[in-house]
Parts: structure tokens; C-alpha cells; sequence
């Protein structure tokens, strides 16, 4: 029944944006995480209820899928790809230099393992042919040289706002003066000595990745697509992406200049709430004074944190009048009544849920969309990548209070429950940017399928390409003109200087001036005299 109902919904969308001739499409989804998996198979599920025919590279199988949904399973885990069980928490020590090199440690790792996968070598070997390309573009970008593989356009999708190696692939601006690195929590008004530290770290990241991951990148793209003649090399295939989806909303962020070919579709996940389970709904209809949702997200854990930092959670929690839902992974023996624990909870529909009076969070930017959507106020607790600026633009917004995770006790819990609660200015801040959110022509992903289609239409839209794209570093900084400038401006004031000297001689050999040599008398003249 919903399936049928899905199917009605597709073709009521194919009559609203303009009928698209069903194309076959390649999607990659290479990560393992859970939020990256969200973003793109949202996105992948929808264009095969239009009628796409979608091939899914993608770790592990999901369940629900489309009869056009096929799922090319690379079976990869985070374990597989660190070389053990890791601790997330222990991310948060990393400053933003050192977490990107950490991802290009596991980015050409996930890209080796993605490209080796029998099913993968099974794809490359066959005789399939694709229309276009959808691939996350998260620190895997030599699985684009599929792309030549199949000789078809690419349409790149950030699961995340994006770093500037991310949106150079349209050639989007990244002015450092207001555009802050998304590891680091800056605004886009920035002190002096915060736009210096945005700017060594970004130039450090941006170089790194140009001359050191994108090579490495590029050797294991050569390693296991040996079969394709003149390959180009990975940096000129990843400069020739048709469109970026950037899972963000100015909203959230701030205004930023952007080409037209990246499109924001923050959110596009996000549907309206459903119906939750029995257990869950009674808990919190029964809620009389409200209650409090509680996760750290999909790759922390609640249950790997200290004891001592579990039990600060536990004792602010057995103060409080509220109900609490925490996303809890192992059993919790020892909770208060108030609290109720499970290792998966349907997140979005819980903060539908209209006595939900606060989202306790790490940050994460689908939760952070999720409470933007459904105008919940949070509590944010940051541990690393880009949480930090999430909770950061949260709470300067005024509809967020940040918890340092190091600075977790009993008593900070407990004060900034009651403050997000009781004062009614975070409820009345989120309400007014849900508003703002909700305020646009299309939905996130209705934007999302029009402008892949849109792409599919024309054949790559090569008329949205940037012709920054085209220019080499100098010219596009300008480097060259202000060098043939500078130049000029030198020998304008060589020229001047030269000109004013040579007057000041001339003048000063002019007969009768009294300071020209020629008009003192001789020494022989003073004798006679």
C-alpha cells in the first residue's frame, strides 16, 4: 500500500516539474555511516519512484527499496576501514588539520576497499550503461573516474555545508575573509586573529588535499580502472562535476556567494512525521510537563562514554519533571524512572511530537535540520568535524545553549535543561527559523530531483559550468594583473622620478641662475680682483 501510494506521489511530481525521460542512473554511496547513507539513498529512492533506474554502490543493503532499486553491496564497515573498533569521542582532540588528515587516511582506504569489492569489479567488467552519476563527494573522489568509465556526466552530493576542496569541484568562491572553515567555530563575522587562524587552516587543508590526497587518490583510481584509454588525470575529472547538491540551508548558515550549479537542499531527507510506535507515543503523550530527546547521533554512542560522564546524565535527569528518551545502546539498569532508553529511535517523528520541549544533541547536521524543521530548541554538545560550528550557528542564533562535553557534570546538565526549558525566548527562536527554513518555493528535495533532471535534460549543463574552473591559481586570484600592475605602477614612478631629475638639471644649468657653476667666478678671476 504505501509503495503504491509512493508511486502516485512520483507521478503527481513528474506532472508538477515537467515529464523527464526515465534514465538509468549510477549512485555511490560509499560511506558507512548512517547520516551519509541517509542523505543519499533519500535522494537515490526518489528519483526511482519517478521512474529512474537506479544502480546503488552502496556498503551494506537497505530494506524498502523501489523494484528499479539495484543495490551493488561493497559489505565495507568503519571498523574495515580504520582497522579496528574506534572510539568517536576521541575525535573531539583532533583540531581541524589533523581530523582532515585523518580523513584522508580513511578516504583512500574506503576508496581501495569500494573499488577492490567484487561487486564493484563484477560492475566495471560488465557491459552496463549509465546516463549519469551521483556520488557523495566525501574524501572519495577517484571513485568519480567512473565517470569516464561510463562516459556520462557526474553530479556530486556533500552530505555535509562542505569544505572548500568540496565546492572547488564547481568552482564556488570561498572568500576566507567571511567564509569560515567548517571544522573550526567562526562565524561569518570574524575578529582579525580569527580570519588569520581561518585562513592558515584552510590553506593548509586546501593544499594538502590538492598535492598530497588527490595523488594518492588518483594512483588507486589508475590501479583498478586499467581498462579505460586516456584517463584523465583525477584533478581534471573532478573539475568537471555537471552540480553539487550541498545538504545546507542559509537558514542554518549564512548568505554566501554560489555558482548556479550548486543547489541547496538542506534537508531534503526530512518528511513530515508519522505515526510513531505504541510505546513511544504513550510515553509521551503521558508526558504532562514535557519531555527531552536525547542522542548523540548515529556514529556516537551514548554507551561509549566514561561511567562517570553516564552518570552525570543519569542523576540531572532523575531531577527533572520531563520525560526523557535516550538513544542508549546497551542496557541501563540503573535509570531513573523519567527515562526511557533504546538503541534506535525514529528521530525526526519524535521531535514532531509536540511535547518535545528540547533536542539534547551532538551537533550533527541532520539532527540540527531535523530540530530546525520541527522548531525544537537544543542543547548541544559538540565533540567533532563540523558539530562544533552547527551548535555554534545554533546558538548564536538564539535557539541553542552549547555543553562542552569535557565540562559535563550533574549540575551543567541540569542548569542548561531548565534554561532551554523555562525560558520561553529558545522556543519562540526556533519557531521563527522553522519559518524561515519552511519558506521556500520547492521542497529540499524536490529541488534536489529537479536539477539532477535538469542535468539529465541537457546532456551534463555544461552552460552552468564556472569559468574559474578554467584558470590557473595565479589568474584567478589575479596575481598576473596585479604583477603587470605593480610593474607598471614601478615604472610610472622610475619614469616620473627620472623626469623630475632631469628638469631639476636642466634648471639648474639655465645661464643667469645664480646657483649655476658657470656664473661663479674662477679662482684666477678672485686673484686679479
Amino acid at each position: 500500500m504505501n509503495r503504491l501510494l509512493h508511486r502516485k506521489v512520483g507521478l503527481l511530481l513528474m506532472i508538477y516539474f515537467g515529464m523527464c525521460d526515465a534514465a538509468r542512473i549510477l549512485g555511490i554511496a560509499p560511506l558507512q555511516a548512517p547520516s551519509h547513507v541517509i542523505i543519499m539513498t533519500s535522494l537515490f529512492k526518489e528519483l526511482a519512484l519517478r521512474g529512474h533506474q537506479m544502480t546503488v554502490i552502496i556498503p551494506t543493503p537497505q530494506k524498502d527499496v523501489p523494484s528499479n532499486y539495484t543495490q551493488i553491496t561493497t559489505d565495507i564497515n568503519m571498523e574495515s576501514v580504520l582497522g579496528g573498533k574506534e572510539n568517536m569521542f576521541d575525535l573531539g582532540k583532533m583540531n581541524a588539520v589533523v581530523l582532515s588528515v585523518f580523513m584522508w587516511y580513511v578516504g583512500n582506504t574506503m576508496t581501495e576497499l569500494t573499488l577492490k569489492s567484487p561487486n564493484v569489479q563484477k560492475l566495471l567488467k560488465s557491459n552496463e550503461n549509465f546516463d549519469l552519476i551521483i556520488a557523495e563527494t566525501f574524501y572519495c573522489e577517484g571513485l568519480l573516474g567512473l565517470s569516464q568509465k561510463f562516459s556520462v556526466p557526474f553530479v556530486g552530493v556533500s552530505t555535509f555545508s562542505g569544505t572548500e576542496n568540496i565546492k572547488d569541484i564547481v568552482g564556488d568562491p570561498f572568500p576566507y575573509s567571511y567564509v569560515p572553515s567548517p571544522f573550526i567555530t567562526f562565524n561569518d563575522h570574524m575578529t582579525f586573529f580569527q580570519r588569520l587562524q581561518n585562513t592558515i587552516t584552510n590553506f593548509l587543508i586546501k593544499n594538502g588535499h590538492n598535492y598530497y590526497f588527490i595523488p594518492a587518490q588518483d594512483a588507486i583510481m589508475r590501479k583498478y580502472l586499467t581498462d579505460i584509454p586516456n584517463l584523465s588525470k583525477l584533478r581534471d575529472i573532478v573539475y568537471n562535476a555537471s552540480l553539487l547538491l550541498l545538504n545546507t540551508h542559509f537558514s542554518h548558515g549564512f548568505s554566501r556567494p554560489k555558482v548556479p550549479n550548486l543547489i541547496e537542499v538542506g534537508g531534503m531527507h526530512i518528511k513530515p512525521p508519522k505515526q510513531l510506535p505504541k510505546d513511544i507515543q504513550e510515553f509521551l503523550d503521558g508526558a504532562e510537563d514535557g519531555a527531552v530527546y536525547f542522542s548523540m547521533g548515529s556514529n556516537l554512542k551514548s554507551a561509549d562514554m566514561s561511567i562517570p560522564k553516564r552518570e552525570a546524565f543519569l542523576r540531572a535527569f532523575a531531577k527533572i519533571k520531563q520525560r526523557v528518551l535516550w538513544k542508549f545502546e546497551e542496557n541501563l539498569p540503573d535509570k531513573p524512572k523519567n527515562v526511557k532508553i533504546s538503541k534506535w529511535f525514529p528521530q525526526s517523528d519524535i521531535l514532531g511530537h509536540p511535547n518535545i520541549r528540547v533536542f539534547m544533541t551532538h551537533g550533527g547536521l541532520l539532527s540540527s535540520q531535523e530540530s530546525m524543521y520541527n522548531a525544537v530548541p537544543l542543547v548541544g554538545i559538540p565533540i567533532f568535524a563540523d558539530q562544533s560550528l552547527n551548535v555554534h550557528r545554533a546558538a548564536d542564533a538564539g535557539y541553542a545553549l552549547r555543553l562542552d562535553f569535557d565540562n559535563i557534570t550533574e549540575e551543567s546538565v541540569y542548569w542548561a535543561l531548565n534554561e532551554v526549558i523555562h525560558n520561553q525566548r529558545y522556543k519562540e527562536t526556533a519557531e521563527r527559523v522553522s519559518r524561515i527554513f519552511h519558506d521556500q518555493p520547492q521542497t529540499p528535495m524536490q529541488q534536489a530531483v529537479f536539477w539532477v533532471e535538469y542535468v539529465l535534460r541537457h546532456h551534463g549543463a555544461r552552460h552552468l559550468r564556472s569559468a574559474a574552473l578554467d584558470l590557473a591559481w595565479y589568474q584567478y586570484y589575479l596575481l598576473d594583473v596585479a604583477a603587470v600592475l605593480l610593474a607598471a605602477s614601478g615604472a610610472a614612478v622610475v619614469l616620473l622620478v627620472w623626469l623630475v631629475a632631469s628638469l631639476a638639471a636642466l634648471v639648474l644649468r639655465k645661464p643667469g641662475n645664480k646657483h649655476n657653476k658657470h656664473n661663479k667666478p674662477s679662482k684666477s678671476n678672485k686673484k686679479k680682483k
